[in-house]
């Protein structure tokens, strides 16, 4: 921990450390990246004003597949 958070005993362990405890840090990072991934690509097709139709046609199916993991909803 960062001298911080040794001065302050009102500071307990960070929020990746109760994660791990849990046993789901690794899960909530692979949703967490997933998400923001989804995110940049809508983000890049709305800055072009590309529709899913027009990604398409512009894609090869390896890249359809791999956008096509990224792009569906993920459970919150």
């Amino acid at each position: 921990m960062n001298s911080q958070h040794e001065d302050n005993p009102h500071i307990g362990s960070s929020f990746d450390d109760f994660l791990s405890e849990e046993a789901i840090l690794d899960e909530v990072i692979a949703v967490a990246t997933k998400r923001v991934i989804a995110w940049q690509i809508s983000e890049g097709m709305s800055a072009l004003k590309l529709s899913k139709t027009a990604m398409a046609k512009k894609c090869t199916p390896a890249e359809l597949r791999l956008i096509g993991c990224w792009m569906k909803k993920i459970p919150a």
